[in-house]
């Protein structure tokens, strides 16, 4: 009996040790793989076993959670015109790129529009569908530009922003209906293990609702029949980007055809002006997503005589 004993407090032991070492050297790749992990690790964050100031368990800050000075509003040239809110995640917010040079900004300089930059980086579909659902956009909006790209069909599943340290919102169907879904992770900002779990489960989800959108299709039609319910008179644009070569995501025409019959414009970029926004000529300078200022100054003029903007 003794030894069974020894041989299982062993074995704790063991795996004890395992996750000890695994969390420090997680803890030691990432602080080198992003400056800003050093600060805040000394600051916010508690990896594994090393000194914190703050222990956040069960945290409730949501990606969603968004004020008006974050948002950057672009003054109107043309007051008879009604505003214009683009929303999307950091290739619409425009990362990299100066004040001037953001889509938002050349939006507002090719059609003297006041504009609402209400993109935010990581972020998808879910909050897009947050912002018109709780009515954080402004009513002087005629128009909201949705920029996608491959990634807001694993924003869908993503369980933590990693880089924000935030949780991330989910929402899901059930009987028709869209349930809010805020999950709390165990230990969200201590176990890499936890971490990269939920990762992987998010990967798996992600690789599915690559062949179906079944997700996807469900919140977007559902995020025009609320446009229609909070925002009457205020028309959706949907600009569809390809941003990665090894991902040529584009929506499934039944899903596009569904849109266009609810009064959605749906547009394709590379369709626009014949280039492939993939190519490295089109990216920020040693990146591999981001659009770089030529490729919203090429568009944005497509974008306003395609729309009537």
């Amino acid at each position: 009996m003794k030894k069974k004993l020894l041989k299982l407090f062993n074995i704790f032991l063991l795996i004890f040790i395992f996750f000890v070492i695994f969390e420090l050297f997680c803890n030691y790749f990432f602080s080198k793989l992003h400056p800003d992990f050093a600060d805040a690790i000394k600051n916010k964050m508690h990896f594994g076993l090393l000194p914190y100031k703050k222990i956040i368990p069960f945290s409730q800050k949501l990606e969603f959670e968004f004020t008006k000075n974050k948002e950057k509003i672009y003054p109107a040239k043309n007051a008879k015109k009604g505003a214009v809110a683009i929303v999307g995640c950091s290739c619409t917010e425009g990362i990299g790129l100066s004040y001037e040079q953001t889509f938002a900004a050349n939006i507002n300089k090719l059609t003297g529009r006041k504009v609402y930059s209400r993109a935010k980086s990581w972020r998808g579909l879910p909050y897009v569908y947050y912002q018109v659902d709780k009515k954080l956009i402004p009513y002087d909006t005629q128009y909201i530009i949705y920029v996608f790209i491959f990634n807001h069909l694993q924003n869908l599943y993503s369980y933590y922003d990693l880089w924000d340290n935030i949780i991330m919102l989910h929402y899901y169907e059930k009987n028709g209906n869209v349930i809010q879904n805020n999950p709390k992770m165990l230990f969200p900002y201590s176990l890499y293990s936890y971490k990269l779990l939920m990762d992987y489960i998010t990967y798996l989800n992600f690789k599915k609702e690559l062949t179906d959108f079944k997700l996807y299709s469900f919140l977007i039609t559902k995020l025009v029949e609320k446009l229609k319910e909070n925002y009457p008179g205020t028309k959706l644009i949907v600009l569809q980007i390809q941003v990665e070569e090894d991902f040529p995501v584009t929506f499934p025409k039944i899903l596009e055809n569904k849109l266009k019959s609810m009064g959605v414009t749906v547009l394709n970029a590379e369709q626009l002006t014949g280039d492939k926004y993939y190519l490295p000529k089109n990216k920020l300078t040693d990146e591999k997503i981001h659009p770089n200022a030529d490729v919203w100054t090429a568009l944005t003029p497509k974008i306003i005589q395609a729309t009537g903007l």
